[in-house]
């Protein structure tokens, strides 16, 4: 990014769309326990919430049925449906590691003033390039951030985190490939926070971030700050410096299955 404009453009853009997309999720609505991140997408028949595998599967089975966000503050939806993990559909290799839930059908739309959109399937791009120098967001809910009785819009702020691509040589060094997988850089000790007044804040430590959305961010010809999804944050490799990301076409490849009534 050449000017101060554009980085502000970047910024403004990402705080928008920062807290219309991205929830917290929680199990226990008379205790809460924040679990982890994730996004909403709307598919043509169902609606659909999408994690990281992990974030459900270290749930304790007792747990699982409370899985909730809230919609307002002292007001939780219940997250109930099929749950599809990529291992169901035989992608447990390569370290894919999402979770996508079609909500129930019956479930009613979510109404609040802490509900979050639910994206349409033409805003998840599963072409974004790869490790060329791109520029990509991670907003989601640090686990050191959530310790709460109810919600409120300041709890619910999420952080952002970003860098560029790496290099293809991290990629190989983690086994992973551009063709499945972002890779993002990503050292805590010298990066900084996107959001919270443009970037002049140390990032948190990213855990509890896992099953957020990755954004791919550029501005366009007009001078415009632009976005798509193009991933979900899966771990955070602190020995490489780096953020580990599963790219979208998983989660659109889940989506077709449970489109179609896969049980």
């Amino acid at each position: 990014m050449e000017h101060e404009a554009d980085w502000q453009r970047i910024h403004t853009l990402l705080d928008l769309v920062s807290k219309k997309i991205v929830l917290p999720l929680f199990v226990d609505k008379n205790s809460p326990k924040f679990v982890g991140s994730a996004f909403l997408v709307r598919g043509e028949n169902y609606r659909y919430v999408v994690t990281a595998r992990h974030v459900i599967d270290e749930i304790p089975e007792e747990l699982k049925p409370s899985l909730f966000c809230f919609v307002d503050k002292n007001a939780g939806a219940p997250i109930g449906g099929f749950h599809l993990r990529t291992s169901d559909v035989g992608l447990h290799t390569g370290g894919l590691d999402i979770s996508v839930i079609r909500l129930d059908p019956a479930t009613p739309e979510w109404k609040g003033d802490l509900v979050r959109d639910f994206l349409s399937l033409d805003q998840l791009n599963p072409e974004s390039s790869g490790f060329e120098a791109r520029l990509f967001a991670v907003p989601g809910f640090p686990a050191s951030k959530m310790h709460i009785r109810n919600a409120t819009d300041s709890v619910l702020k999420p952080y952002s985190i970003g860098g560029q691509s790496a290099a293809l040589e991290t990629y190989q060094a983690l086994s992973l490939t551009p063709l499945t997988h972002i890779v993002m850089d990503f050292d805590q000790k010298k990066s900084y926070e996107y959001l919270n007044d443009a970037g002049t804040h140390r990032p948190p430590n990213p855990r509890g971030m896992s099953g957020s959305p990755v954004l791919d961010l550029w501005v366009d010809e007009n001078g415009e700050a632009a976005c798509l999804i193009v991933g979900v944050a899966i771990e955070h490799h602190k020995t490489k410096n780096a953020i580990v990301c599963t790219r979208i076409g998983t989660v659109l490849d889940m989506i077709a299955r449970l489109e179609v009534g896969y049980q």
